[in-house]
């Protein structure tokens, strides 16, 4: 007999505590069963030597055009991949494919490449590489095409969530039976001579499976990646302090290994028409909540703000009642702000879709498919009847 989940209520946000940046893939993986013509792998060891021969350490690269893109092809390998290609959207491992060892070729995006070209994008560009270099399935008729990893990040500003970052936080966790959580912290001085402990990270679950980990991205990109770039993508959607960032913290859910086996067969088009319920999923099985001293029963307490805001960013899946969650806005400054988010993904979608030059007819096509997507939509009914129960209140700011 199936067990019915309890309704998760939503936790109330407001502004000043902490806001929904931006949302996207920030890892994508993939394996593909390909065979590598002999004239491209001769080329490719020819090109290695040549790097090899520049840096006895390994760590020199040359450049290498494959498909039609250039890459800088390393003086290493990895383990069964023989040659690494890199540029700045995407990294190409390619292992032996004239032996009976399968899915030798790899390939992943970069953070930077999804954030500027998106997933759907970068798959079309590595399907047409492959076919112009020459590339073939290994077997006719069969799937060649698995995803390995997919990682999809929510970016917040939440000064309001900073002080909750401490080691009890892992108290308010609800969390399937065997699954754990763990933090990296460090002693923050708000005073001289008082110290606490102050959490970085913050990981949930394992690798290769199901990972939620919260972390400081400003942190992480000075002291680590060095991703910079990432001011500029938040300021593109609207986030523009008047001093430096600050506050900012990210909320990642990392999908791999039998989680996705079990739920897509990994198979990346089938994850992509499941993702908004899948990270959904993530989200609810390893969920941060509030605590109630009323209420016993831990699955019954609501859901943290910064995780009621990621649910509502991917569709709020029937399972999330949004109680407590009521807009009070005057209905024509909410349809405002919809038509400015309208607008502006629009206009990202035509820039993808044609470049920056679009005609006005482009535009009006693309609104058309948008609109006929929403009628056919199988869940339109059920969305409408959500969001009228959401903005019922909307006539009642003062």
């Amino acid at each position: 007999m199936s067990r019915v989940r309890p309704d998760i209520l939503h936790e109330q946000c407001n502004d000043d505590y902490g806001l929904l940046i931006c949302h996207n893939f920030d890892w994508w993986q993939e394996a593909l069963n390909l065979l590598v013509p002999a004239t491209l792998w001769q080329s490719m060891l020819l090109s290695k030597e040549e790097a090899r021969e520049l840096d006895d350490s390994n760590k020199a690269s040359v450049p290498f055009t494959f498909g039609g893109e250039k890459f800088e092809l390393q003086a290493y390998g990895l383990r069964s991949k023989e040659f690494v290609l890199i540029n700045d959207d995407l990294r190409l491992e390619i292992g032996r494919t004239d032996t009976a060892m399968e899915w030798t070729f790899g390939w992943r995006a970069t953070a930077a490449g999804l954030w500027e070209h998106g997933v759907h994008a970068l798959r079309k560009r590595v399907y047409t590489m492959c076919h112009q270099a020459g590339l073939r399935p290994r077997f006719d008729g069969q799937p060649w095409v698995k995803l390995s990893r997919a990682d999809y990040a929510f970016d917040f500003w939440a000064p309001g969530f900073t002080p909750e970052m401490e080691p009890g936080i892992a108290d308010r966790f609800v969390l399937p039976p065997g699954v754990k959580g763990h933090g990296n912290f460090y002693l923050k001085s708000p005073k001289k001579g008082q110290h606490r402990a102050q959490l970085e990270t913050f990981t949930i679950g394992k690798k290769g499976r199901l990972e939620i980990q919260i972390y400081d991205k400003l942190t992480e990109i000075r002291e680590a990646s060095g991703k910079e770039w990432m001011f500029e993508v938040w300021a593109d959607y609207g986030y523009q302090p008047p001093g430096d960032p600050s506050d900012i913290w990210r909320v990642e859910v990392r999908m791999a290994g039998d989680w996705l086996k079990k739920r897509t067969n990994k198979d990346p088009q089938q994850f992509l028409e499941l993702m908004w319920e899948l990270i959904a999923e993530g989200l609810q099985s390893r969920r941060l909540v509030v605590p109630q001293e009323t209420d016993c029963n831990r699955s019954r307490w609501p859901l943290h703000s910064l995780w009621s805001l990621a649910i509502d960013a991917v569709g709020n899946p029937a399972e999330f009642v949004p109680v407590g969650r009521k807009i009070t806005a005057k209905r024509s400054e909410v349809v405002k702000q919809f038509q400015t988010a309208i607008a502006g993904y629009m206009r990202t979608a035509a820039v993808v879709e044609h470049g920056i030059t679009f005609s006005e007819e482009e535009l009006t096509e693309l609104a058309n498919k948008v609109v006929t997507e929403a009628l056919a939509d199988k869940d339109h009914g059920r969305k409408i009847a959500r969001t009228q129960g959401r903005y019922e209140f909307v006539d009642e700011a003062r």
